[in-house]
């Protein structure tokens, strides 16, 4: 089963379980890209705080084996978070990193 939400889990947590988004088993894989606070980003958005993160019900919404990925940016405080604190409430360890190259039009590394 796949499902799509994308919308603002912290002002209606109920968006999560809400009409039957979530399988009766849970869902094996979750891809969450929270909006961060980062100062270099020219455009404005409500980002969340780690403790809106902490709250979150991810393990009530995933199947035991699930697999979880979680954007994050490339602040070293930010990735120990995820890493230690983050995904060990949420019953879990890491794994592994994937680095995102991001480039310009022209192929320039945005750095």
């Amino acid at each position: 089963s796949t499902a799509w939400l994308q919308g603002d889990v912290f002002t209606e947590p109920s968006a999560l379980t809400r009409g039957g988004l979530v399988p009766e088993s849970g869902f094996v894989a979750a891809v969450l890209d929270p909006p961060w606070e980062s100062k270099s980003r020219g455009v404005h958005y409500r980002t969340c705080q780690l403790e809106q993160l902490l709250a979150l019900p991810i393990k009530e919404l995933l199947a035991e084996k699930a697999t979880v990925a979680v954007w994050v940016t490339n602040d070293p405080k930010k990735q120990a978070f995820v890493a230690n604190t983050l995904l060990p409430k949420w019953g879990f360890q890491l794994k592994g990193w994937l680095a995102w190259l991001k480039v310009t039009n022209s192929g320039e590394p945005v750095l």
